[in-house]
């Protein structure tokens, strides 16, 4: 798992930077660390959002997420 995610250091200087966290009109919003986790390992991969791993959650989520 090193190397896929943020360090704790890393994620503190980028927080406020993540939009998200806060509970919207359905609920809870997803995990903004998981979301940038996810941007990162797609990047990375150069893979389709399909192929991203369950560790961040429904790629639909994610996708929808970077797109808005």
């Amino acid at each position: 798992m090193d190397g896929e995610v943020l360090r704790d250091d890393q994620w503190e200087r980028l927080r406020e930077f993540v939009p998200g966290g806060r509970k919207g009109k359905r609920g809870p919003r997803s995990d903004g660390r998981r979301f940038f986790d996810a941007i990162l390992w797609v990047a990375r991969s150069g893979a389709r959002w399909r192929d991203l791993p369950e560790k961040f959650g429904p790629y639909q989520t994610a996708k929808r997420r970077y797109y808005r």
